[in-house]
């Protein structure tokens, strides 16, 4: 409204000629909003000016035509990139927003390619299956949800939970990725699926980024038995004790385990979600803490003899010891590995999205 000048949009054409935002999407959200009466002017912004006065508070419906105008025909320079290499928009965008600070998975955004794709579409597959911050706990403010759906992939891609996933490993594996596999990206739906029929049973899951990732880990474990849906149920239950914004207890029909055992649970996976969240030893106390809870329930054989174990040392009294049993015991005996390609079944979910 000042006609200030405001730096140039940078587009990306893609494959089909659509273009895509590299750099400017929040001034164009901002436009866009305030076009849409999402809020109003304010006119007493610094510097000051007299002339604002009268569309001060008024949303941009309610403008007289003269004030539409000087807003309708500014104009903002923009700039395309075409016949790229994969790697050159995100060292533009790097360039452009080196003094701006990004979360990760938002300079991941820039790297161009199959794996960026993919996990956008498996992030769109989340939102159509009811993820919001009403639902799950958070929203996808700053590209969490791709984050997660990110280190999921990548960890299902690597076989196990015990290997660091930092930010630079996911960067390195966005740059030179051939893409996610069918098979992955039919594992991450499922479980993404799974996630949201949970939150459709007990309202109001409180999950962040980092339970979240160990239940979306969990059901993926599921994907190598043939009829899943009993476990699906005993760790729906489970995500309901852990992760319910009310408290929750088991209904009488569930054979509850020792009080100590699931206190001691519930606060190695509270613990281990609020703190040290990316550290491997927590990435494996979170996930020993969800099968200790769901052998009470029903689970396939092998898991359940798993969990049967984890429970046992689940009884300790003291909670660094019991730490230290589970981490060495998912380290000796391979309960860090994830199902591979040939173990995953050709399992059949129903999905209504």
């Amino acid at each position: 409204m000042r006609t200030w000048h405001i730096p140039p949009i940078h587009l990306v054409k893609l494959e089909g000629g659509t273009l895509e935002v590299l750099d400017g999407q929040q001034r164009l959200r901002s436009i866009y909003s305030f076009a849409n009466d999402e809020y109003p002017f304010d006119g007493n912004l610094d510097p000051y000016n007299r002339s604002f006065e009268e569309i001060d508070g008024l949303y941009y419906s309610q403008f007289s035509s003269r004030w539409k105008s000087i807003f309708n025909e500014f104009s903002i320079r923009q700039f395309v990139l075409v016949e790229y290499e994969p790697t050159e928009p995100y060292e533009l965008f790097y360039r452009l927003n080196q003094s701006v600070q990004l979360s990760p998975p938002e300079q991941r955004n820039a790297f161009y390619g199959r794996t960026r794709d993919q996990i956008h579409n498996l992030t769109d597959f989340a939102i159509s299956a009811g993820w919001s911050k009403n639902t799950i706990g958070f929203d996808n403010k700053r590209m969490a949800y791709q984050d997660i759906l990110a280190r999921c992939a990548f960890a299902l891609e690597l076989g196990n939970i015990s290997s660091k996933i930092s930010a630079s490993h996911l960067a390195e594996w966005y740059r030179e990725s051939q893409g996610i596999s069918r098979k992955i990206q039919k594992q991450i739906k499922f479980c993404i699926t799974c996630l949201s029929e949970a939150s459709y049973v007990e309202p109001g899951l409180k999950l962040n980024k980092a339970s979240a990732f160990s239940w979306l880990i969990a059901f993926a474990r599921l994907t190598q038995y043939s009829e899943p849906s009993k476990a699906i149920h005993s760790l729906q239950e489970t995500l309901h004790y852990l992760s319910s914004r009310t408290p929750y207890l088991f209904n009488d029909s569930i054979i509850p385990l020792p009080f100590d055992t699931s206190v001691n649970a519930a606060a190695i996976f509270k613990d281990r979600s609020s703190s040290r969240v990316a550290d491997t030893n927590s990435v494996i106390l979170r996930d020993a803490a969800i099968w200790g809870l769901a052998g009470s329930l029903y689970l396939p054989h092998k898991l359940r003899k798993r969990s049967e174990y984890i429970i046992e040392i689940l009884n300790h009294n003291y909670i660094p010891k019991i730490e230290h049993e589970l981490v060495s015991c998912y380290l000796e005996y391979g309960w860090d590995e994830l199902p591979d390609r040939k173990s995953v079944v050709k399992f059949a979910f129903s999905t209504p999205y």
